[in-house]
């Protein structure tokens, strides 16, 4: 893996400082200049880590810049959320004195153990902020790969358990071990969140484990505030597999239901996902979306002229973006994206046809067809062909 690499990359260091330049993220040019000039009364320097742009960096508005000298004591958040070596100037005496290295055994949160035995080992920094230093490349070649990250969340929630465990055995100090298990706890609640779709298969896969890994973090669970949250962790921790995925179901439900009574503006997906049955399909309606519902055209278009001569007894719905589009034909049915009326009429089409991705959040029911015609581009054949795509979602 790559904490392997940095780890041969560490031996080779002949200079009192060092950083971590991933293989296609780029260095401003003026950014070394600056960290030399910033090191010069600090051993570490932090440095924000931007995502990728296509702005040209070439000088810097010094006016801006923002240098402070802190303590690690009350900053020990600041390497704890980084998750990311890249950009920090590390002092190659400190490394060396207290022998520190990446894990081998870690694929893709290598850099957490790593960053926390740094951290205990100093007791001050520098950061710097203001303007773009380092920002993140396009992750194409030199490895020919997916981002580490961008990898099925069976991998990377592995990993990142495996990573929690060797921060912890790292950690000598119990601000710092709190503040690992409540990372741990917050990850738990966003990768399992009850909302989402994705979440009853991840449970599914990973309850063993997560009673496992609770019992690692009771501190932070003592300290929840959300009730339902915690008494399922708890059935968690205890193994009661079937009572935790009762609970966690419920907490969907009350959400869903909450929403519905507080008026929210998700009132109208909530109602959605609560009552969805088979029996209100109705087999006459059809329904037309195209690009995301920004306009009438493409194959949903053809589609639907042809369908409403041939087959007039149908009855026919287009979703768009703006309804008051006065562009848009007089004489279809429109519906507004989002709205009350939207939800309901995927709950009773027969048949869906767009030429884009419909959200995961509306579920097609086993007597609905789904017929997804993709919008002509000239990507679907070049797309893994080019080292640069900068279209939405791509």
């Amino acid at each position: 893996g790559h904490g392997y690499a940095r780890n041969l990359g560490i031996e080779k260091v002949e200079t009192p400082f060092f950083m971590f330049l991933d293989g296609d993220d780029i260095l401003a040019p003026y950014s070394i200049e600056i960290y030399l000039e910033a090191l010069r009364n600090t051993k570490t320097l932090i440095a924000p880590i931007n995502a990728f742009t296509t702005s040209s960096l070439k000088q810097i508005d010094t006016l801006n810049l923002n240098i402070k000298n802190e303590v690690i004591e009350g900053n020990e958040d600041v390497f704890l959320n980084r998750m990311s070596v890249c950009n920090i100037i590390f002092s190659t005496q400190v490394v060396r004195e207290h022998n520190i290295r990446f894990n081998n055994h870690l694929n893709i949160y290598a850099d957490m153990p790593f960053l926390i035995s740094y951290m205990q080992s100093i007791e001050s920094y520098t950061s710097i902020e203001g303007d773009i230093f380092y920002y993140t490349g396009e992750v194409y070649d030199p490895f020919n790969t997916e981002k580490l990250t961008a990898q099925p969340f069976d991998v990377i929630f592995k990993d990142y358990i495996l990573s929690f465990y060797a921060s912890l055995k790292s950690v000598n100090n119990d601000k710092v071990r709190y503040l690992l298990q409540k990372q741990m706890l917050d990850r738990i609640r966003y990768a399992f969140d009850p909302s989402s779709v994705r979440t009853p298969q991840r449970y599914k896969q990973f309850y063993k484990q997560l009673s496992e890994v609770l019992l690692a973090i009771k501190p932070a669970i003592k300290r929840e505030k959300k009730l339902l949250f915690r008494i399922e962790l708890d059935l968690l921790k205890r193994k009661y597999y079937k009572a935790s995925k009762v609970i966690h179901s419920f907490r969907k439900y009350i959400r869903l239901i909450k929403n519905i009574v507080l008026f929210k503006p998700n009132k109208a997906y909530s109602k959605y996902k609560i009552y969805n049955p088979m029996r209100l399909v109705k087999n006459d309606i059809i329904l037309f979306e195209s690009f995301g519902g920004k306009n009438y055209s493409d194959s949903p278009k053809y589609i639907y002229e042809y369908m409403k001569n041939a087959y007039p007894n149908l009855k026919y719905y287009w979703i768009f973006n703006d309804i008051s589009n006065p562009e848009l034909p007089n004489d279809i049915q429109k519906i507004q994206k989002g709205s009350s009326d939207y939800y309901k009429i995927f709950k009773k089409a027969r048949v869906w046809v767009s030429n884009s991705r419909l959200p995961l959040y509306l579920e097609k029911k086993p007597n609905q067809t789904y017929i997804q015609t993709w919008h002509g581009t000239p990507l679907k054949r070049l797309a893994n062909d080019m080292k640069q795509v900068r279209l939405p979602e791509t």
